[in-house]
């Protein structure tokens, strides 16, 4: 009897024990537990936005949004419109289109989507008689940030920045505090970057870099193909001019400059000319006429071959030959 009574406390004893070992491995330490109030603020906090912080005097700061462009007033009036560059830069080296008888003209309008501009690059080469020309076309976007010079003088705080199609060439656009229009044109030449000056065009016969009107540049057809007389002429930037005259008895191509001096009559103005043949000899007379637009309306000549005056007065109507690719045979 007295070792049955003991024979259960073993059983009892192990069985405490293995409790007593699950509970140990199953609780979480102390240190590991987190009430349950943190842990609801922990995740509230995930869902909410990040709170302003105090800046140093004590206030909530906000981060700064970065402001649009500052453009000048009347904006679209100042920069909206064509123009024509005075001033070309390329390796150092400054000169003016019109001296080589080139022209850069620039063309800005107003885009559909807000913030952007349509920018049209044309540049023409005057061969006489004949016209090259190329023109692209592209999108520019309104930046802020101003333009930096060849020179070194910044523009205002605005630029607008047209990229190619492919990326590789880019044109940055800003107006200088003198109300010229700067573009750095990069990627397009093997000599790199291109500086342009801009005036606008209804200034350009004010700055007197020619004696051509700008609007008389190119090449112009007689409208009456079968008059006798002048039956094409072409105007150079630089100045100089060519006709191809054809007279009963005589034929030929006069060549010359205009002289820089105008005079105003009743039917417009006329531009007078120094011209001479292929053999050198001079004309006794040569004007054209021009029209309020600039165009011309008409042309005076006397010219004497031998011991005939062949003497033209009259005006037909010419008008600008739009074909760059067109070669007037005289």
């Amino acid at each position: 009897m007295k070792h049955k009574t003991f024979r259960w406390i073993p059983a009892v004893l192990l069985a405490a024990m293995l409790l007593a070992g699950c509970g140990a491995e199953t609780a979480p330490p102390a240190s590991a537990a987190a009430p349950a109030s943190v842990s609801a603020a922990a995740s509230a906090s995930e869902d909410r936005p990040a709170q302003k912080k105090p800046g140093a005097d004590g206030r909530r700061t906000e981060q700064t949004v970065a402001e649009p462009p500052a453009l000048p007033e009347n904006w679209e009036q100042q920069v909206l419109t064509e123009w024509m560059a005075v001033t070309a830069v390329t390796q150092g080296e400054s000169y003016a289109p019109a001296d080589r008888n080139e022209s850069f003209t620039l063309r800005l309008e107003k885009a559909e989507i807000t913030g952007t501009v349509t920018v049209s690059f044309i540049r023409e080469t005057y061969v006489s008689p004949q016209i090259q020309s190329a023109a692209e076309t592209r999108t520019g976007e309104l930046n802020a940030g101003a333009v930096t010079g060849w020179d070194g003088e910044k523009s205002q705080g605005w630029n607008l920045t047209c990229l190619s199609e492919d990326g590789r060439s880019r044109w940055m656009i800003s107006m200088m505090e003198d109300g010229s229009l700067l573009m750095q044109s990069t990627g397009l030449k093997k000599d790199g970057t291109v500086w342009y000056v801009f005036r606008r065009t209804t200034a350009w016969d004010d700055i007197g870099f020619a004696a051509i009107p700008r609007k008389l540049w190119g090449t112009y057809r007689a409208g009456d193909e079968a008059a006798k007389g002048i039956r094409w002429m072409t105007f150079l930037p630089d100045g100089s001019c060519c006709m191809s005259v054809e007279w009963d008895g005589w034929s030929g191509i006069l060549t010359g400059t205009a002289e820089g001096t105008q005079g105003r009559i009743e039917d417009g103005t006329e531009l007078y000319f120094t011209l001479t043949d292929q053999n050198g000899k001079p004309c006794e007379f040569g004007a054209i006429l021009l029209n309020d637009d600039g165009s011309p309306s008409g042309c005076s000549l006397k010219y004497r071959a031998g011991e005939v005056l062949f003497d033209r007065d009259t005006r037909p109507v010419y008008w600008k030959n739009d074909s760059p690719d067109l070669t007037l045979v005289p």
